[in-house]
């Protein structure tokens, strides 16, 4: 069987993990994958890489590209990720070529932007494209609902998933890493996200939460893991907030990423409870918790059903997340660890071989 997937978004935007992984995960069940990715930069000859620059010419670009794909190149099935807006002539082509159609919807990302023309887009091709598709895969039990109102053909739950082969905390040396990153003798945050409006709506709160709990810590240090467009923006914000004890690390490889959360004692998560965040399955919580790290925030929808009981709950305002990171530092957080449940439910392995049975008889 011939796939065909395309990407719209690069490495700075969290769903591209799920993508690459989806990716592998076909690769290795013995799939012939070709896969998009703007702004790619490695040597696997299945990735077709396309250069994307910061503008709508730049995003034009990408969809052009992916109508070329979809019209010339040799496929069984066509899979988008999202609906973004190269999925609707990428859809529409696949089905005059009487080909098969999967959309992954890892969001509803209509209810994460920011601007209103952006949403009213988006959230019309959250309503249109689906059903041009054969099936429909997405990891969260709120998004499936929202499909069956629609009549989707055909839905499968696609788990959100997490390498814990690379997100092992028995592979690395804890105290090494916390001395070569100078972070010996504090009491270390970490807040793992990309920097983009979507992946990090809600870093304020956390930022207003630490601030607050420095005051009476100056142990305490916050490290923000993860770059992206908005770097910048937040660099700003915490200079402004006055805020000594934090480092921002700039967008990293992923194979980097456990290293950083290894060296760190508290993770920390917010979700502001609205439709976007209830329908998300969190990628971060699932890294930290493979990682056997203490979880400390509010979390809501999908990511609260999933892996809510493994985790020391605040309230949805900063100051009970100040009090329930000053409990975690002072030890009170004992939690059940969860590494045993994610292995088994959320490994990339399982997830890639359930896809390959879902389009079972497909292709030749």
């Amino acid at each position: 069987m011939k796939v065909l997937m395309l990407n719209s978004l690069d490495i700075r935007y969290g769903s591209t993990y799920r993508a690459r992984r989806l990716y592998e995960s076909l690769l290795r069940s013995g799939l012939e994958v070709a896969y998009m990715e703007p702004n790619y930069q490695g040597n696997d000859k299945n990735v077709i890489g396309i250069k994307q620059p910061d503008s709508l010419f730049g995003y034009f670009c990408v969809v052009l590209s992916g109508i070329k794909e979809c019209l010339f190149r040799s496929y069984d099935v066509l899979v988008i990720l999202k609906t973004p807006p190269l999925s609707f002539p990428c859809a529409l082509i696949a089905k005059l070529r009487r080909k098969k159609v999967v959309i992954d919807m890892d969001d509803l990302d209509s209810a994460l932007q920011t601007k209103i023309s952006r949403k009213i887009l988006i959230a019309f091709l959250e309503n249109l494209v689906p059903g041009y598709a054969d099936m429909v895969t997405t990891h969260s039990d709120y998004i499936i609902e929202l499909l069956k109102r629609k009549k989707i053909k055909k839905i499968v739950k696609m788990a959100q998933g997490v390498d814990t082969a690379l997100f092992d905390p028995s592979r690395y040396n804890r105290q090494l890493l916390r001395q070569a990153l100078g972070l010996s003798g504090k009491k270390v945050l970490v807040y793992l996200a990309t920097l983009t409006w979507g992946g990090c709506r809600d870093l304020d709160i956390i930022l207003k939460a630490v601030r607050d709990l420095m005051q009476n810590k100056p142990d305490l240090f916050l490290l923000i893991v993860g770059g992206g467009p908005l770097e910048g923006h937040f660099l700003q914000i915490i200079k402004e907030l006055k805020m000594g004890n934090v480092r921002i690390t700039g967008l990293l490889p992923q194979e980097e990423v456990p290293r950083y959360l290894s060296a760190a004692d508290i993770a920390l998560i917010f979700m502001r409870d609205d439709l976007g965040n209830r329908m998300r399955a969190s990628l971060k919580l699932l890294e930290y918790l493979s990682m056997e790290k203490i979880v400390v925030g509010h979390i809501v929808g999908e990511s609260k059903d999933m892996l809510g009981q493994y985790c020391s709950l605040s309230d949805p305002t900063a100051e009970s997340l100040t009090a329930k990171i000053s409990d975690a530092c002072e030890g009170k957080a004992i939690l059940e660890s969860a590494r045993e449940y994610i292995k088994n439910n959320h490994s990339w392995q399982k997830i890639g071989e359930k896809m390959v049975e879902a389009m079972a008889g497909w292709g030749k």
